[in-house]
């Protein structure tokens, strides 16, 4: 783990907020996120979550496909978060909404993360899925790790693991 991503882990609120602060001063711009999302409930627990987090921007949401296409495009976020069961998922093909993805460093949220559930996010060309019950303790971790480093897929076309598992231990 990084010295900042176990600084974040072991300081409270009020501190990490101090941190960012520091960030923006430097330079450092937040990462601009956006969120679609059919549920509101959903939506309003990771809008909560994100303004507690001082380098993290939650520039737009959404609970369509249809206008997350739009949104990419008006708002072009350095990160979408996307569940990956939008109502109108059937609508589009895998193809269509991995053109449009195309470029978005894209991570996937489903309430399921089960072997049908990567498969669906492998097919969009997402390789990130996160357990949205696991949002609150992985979310901002996930977010921050991948605006600084592209996304990989495995050679076998699997998802990489977590990203808890994935950072640096220097």
């Amino acid at each position: 783990m990084s010295k900042v991503e176990t600084y974040y882990e072991e300081v409270p609120l009020e501190r990490k907020k101090i941190v960012g602060e520091r960030v923006k001063q430097e330079g450092g711009l937040p990462i601009r996120v956006l969120l679609a999302d059919d549920s509101d409930i959903m939506r309003t627990a990771i809008g909560g979550l994100l303004k507690n987090e001082p380098d993290v921007e939650l520039v737009a949401e959404t609970n369509s496909f249809s206008n997350l296409i739009q949104m990419v495009a008006d708002f072009r976020p350095e990160i979408l978060l996307m569940d990956l069961h939008l109502p109108e998922k059937r609508d589009f093909t895998p193809d269509f909404v991995k053109s449009q993805l195309a470029g978005v460093p894209t991570i996937a949220i489903s309430i399921s993360n089960d072997d049908e559930a990567r498969e669906l996010a492998a097919n969009y060309g997402i390789p990130m899925l996160l357990d949205k019950m696991k949002l609150y303790e992985e979310l901002v971790p996930t977010i921050l790790k991948s605006a600084r480093t592209p996304f990989r897929l495995q050679s076998d076309a699997r998802l990489v693991q977590p990203l808890s598992a994935d950072i640096d231990q220097t």
